[in-house]
């Protein structure tokens, strides 16, 4: 079973787990999680005792998007390898199904990475939002 640094990773009966974990940081994404996301994904498309693939947060968040600790670097220069899709490995390009357990919110890149999958699971009263911009008034 691969080791990561960012992500919890397990296999049980045919479904792979795959927990982002940066909880501190409501599970944004940064300090490589893009690339071993990617590289989950493709151990898990390789694995024939794989058949479907779990996507979720560490609560109390699923994905508060972009981690934006690097302030106004963030986005100013994309980079190599730079996807708006949010993953190098974009979730529709695997041989196997993934379901995003959304169990906290999912804002901005966290919202991107949930619809990319084929069926999103959602627990009641969580936050689904396209950016980091004010929510306005709640309910």
């Amino acid at each position: 079973m691969p080791a990561y640094r960012t992500l919890l990773f397990a296999v049980d009966r045919g479904v792979a787990t795959v927990t982002l974990n940066r909880p501190q940081q409501r599970n944004a994404i940064g300090d490589g999680m893009r690339d071993e996301l990617a590289e989950a994904y493709r151990a898990c498309d390789r694995d024939d005792s794989v058949r479907v693939i779990v996507l979720t947060g560490t609560p109390p968040a699923f994905c508060a998007g972009a981690d934006l600790g690097g302030g106004e670097q963030t986005f100013v220069e994309p980079g190599p390898g730079f996807s708006a899709t949010g993953i190098d490995v974009p979730a529709w390009t695997l041989s196997k199904p993934v379901i995003a357990a959304v169990n906290g919110h999912a804002i901005g890149l966290g919202l991107t990475l949930a619809l990319q999958l084929r069926h999103q699971v959602l627990r009641r009263r969580r936050s689904l939002r396209r950016g980091a911009g004010p929510a306005g008034r709640r309910r």
